[in-house]
């Protein structure tokens, strides 16, 4: 039997370690002597750096929010920016997914809205806490022209590099993306070859009764595979 391996640390930097730390912060009972151990001498704008580069900035921030002490100035400022134009942009994705949901539902387009804002509200059950820069729909491969023309009717504009003249890009390519000029969101449409199922999706929900429009249960699914790359 091979046991598990124990990661070793020494090579990595200070300020590498001081964000595997911060993640793993318990923050129903802290240690504020540990964790000031830990930042004290790390270079504030390396830790910043690494933050953005993992894609961690939301949970970053709300490990440390509680120690505002802890924390130079500048870079609490430039965290909590982040953190709120992450939330802003997972908010206006959750919003444009329910858009061409429902569009895509009265042309009678079957799909599942994978990833993004619905990973987010399952795993965390707060949109703000993972990033997230486009948007993943799976649709059976005979409907994907379908899908592709209300993307188009809706302002979306394809990929041009991708050529569709033959009818093999669909089984050598696995999807197509979108981009949207006005709105900046970006669609990826993946065509599948297996049924999709219709019954007992999660659905997800934005907070109160008005908030409850980022996907509704006859879309929404997570798939396995998806979140093992993703969280």
């Amino acid at each position: 039997m091979i046991g598990i391996q124990k990661l070793h640390r020494e090579p990595l930097s200070d300020e590498l370690q001081a964000l595997l730390f911060v993640l793993r912060i318990d923050r129903e009972a802290p240690d504020r002597d540990r964790i000031r151990g830990k930042l004290s001498s790390i270079d504030w704008n390396q830790f910043l750096e690494l933050v953005r580069h993992h894609r961690v900035v939301p949970w970053v921030h709300t490990r440390l929010q509680p120690f505002p002490e802890l924390i130079p100035a500048d870079i609490r400022k430039e965290l909590h920016a982040d953190y709120r134009a992450n939330a802003f942009g997972m908010l206006q994705l959750a919003g444009e997914m329910e858009r061409v949901g429902a569009n895509l539902d009265r042309a009678g387009v079957p799909c599942l809205m994978l990833k993004g804002p619905i990973l987010a509200e399952t795993l965390y059950g707060d949109l703000s806490l993972r990033t997230s820069r486009d948007l993943d729909l799976l649709v059976p491969v005979d409907a994907v022209e379908r899908a592709a023309e209300q993307l188009a009717r809706m302002g979306y504009e394809a990929n041009d590099s991708v050529h569709r003249i033959l009818n093999d890009w669909k089984w050598k390519l696995h999807h197509l993306s979108f981009r949207h000029p006005v709105k900046k969101c970006w669609w990826n449409c993946i065509g599948g070859s297996c049924p999709l199922p219709t019954r007992n999706r999660p659905s997800m929900s934005c907070g109160g009764e008005n908030g409850k429009a980022a996907c509704s249960g006859s879309r929404s699914i997570i798939w396995a595979l998806t979140i093992c790359s993703c969280i």
